[in-house]
């Protein structure tokens, strides 16, 4: 089954979130840390690989990565299927007084012509899908000769996550429980996540790349550290713990070790046309 195209589930999706929540560039918590290890790791490649600023980001949701290129002088394009989510894109764009090109469109069939962008980039798109090749080979027609196609993937795999959702399920537990709410109690504090989610490995992302006749430049596995469940006081314990961290979290990004791809949460790759 392929959740990719069910537009009501992601219209529902975007329209719970808060428009007046900026996506944020400072680090509070791992999530916004984990954002920002990740932002720069993306600027840095195409910084380097690409051989021109036009990007085009699918399934782009609020727009987080293209708002922070758009910072460094990138000129993005936003693709998504849901207009809740492309609105609350422009208004993050209009805050911060930058500008990007909106299409409300399926990444399966792109309103674009051959050989227009020098980056492509998905972040938390692929996964969705139970054949990605398809999105991919739009992406691959779209894309500039010498080109960078780049994608992070957070797959249906064990990794440090599984661990942190094992400790948020046991915090959901005693949480309801304390407050009594006992009705449907562990199907209500398990992960209940309303996408699907494939469960390729690293192998078979890089065999589609491959099988586009991409070179693969890079691909392994991100983020060392799992987000928990915690009180406030102990939150802001684990955030400084991986601020000290940091350096090793993102030496863990770059190593293409085995041992990054099982136990990161997910993964990195990006090739050239």
């Amino acid at each position: 089954m392929d959740y990719s195209n069910d537009y009501s589930n992601w219209e529902k999706f975007w329209q719970s979130h808060d428009a007046g929540n900026e996506p944020k560039t400072f680090i509070d918590n791992w999530s916004n840390l984990s954002w920002q290890v990740g932002l720069e790791f993306w600027r840095e490649v195409f910084d380097r690989k690409a051989h021109g600023k036009t990007i085009l980001e699918c399934g782009a949701g609020e727009g987080r990565t293209s708002l922070y290129l758009a910072g460094f002088g990138y000129q993005p394009t936003l693709i998504d299927n849901s207009q809740a989510s492309l609105d609350l894109a422009q208004k993050h764009f209009s805050n911060h007084g930058l500008s990007a090109k909106y299409s409300l469109a399926d990444v399966q069939s792109m309103p674009f012509p051959d050989n227009h962008f020098d980056v492509i980039y998905s972040g938390g798109l692929l996964h969705h899908f139970d054949q990605p090749l398809i999105p991919l080979t739009e992406m691959y027609r779209v894309l500039k000769p010498g080109g960078i196609l780049a994608a992070t993937i957070i797959p249906r795999k064990f990794s440090c996550q599984t661990i942190g959702d094992g400790q948020r399920f046991i915090a959901n537990v005693c949480y309801k429980t304390f407050k009594g709410e006992f009705k449907h109690l562990i199907k209500n504090s398990r992960k209940n996540w309303p996408f699907y989610v494939n469960r390729l490995s690293l192998k078979e992302y890089i065999d589609l790349w491959q099988d586009l006749h991409l070179t693969v430049e890079f691909a392994g596995g991100f983020c060392p550290f799992p987000s928990f469940a915690l009180p406030p006081t102990w939150q802001r314990q684990y955030t400084k713990f991986l601020k000290n961290h940091l350096e090793n979290w993102k030496q863990f990004n770059l190593s293409q070790t085995r041992w990054a791809e099982l136990w990161g949460v997910g993964y990195n790759i990006y090739g050239r046309k």
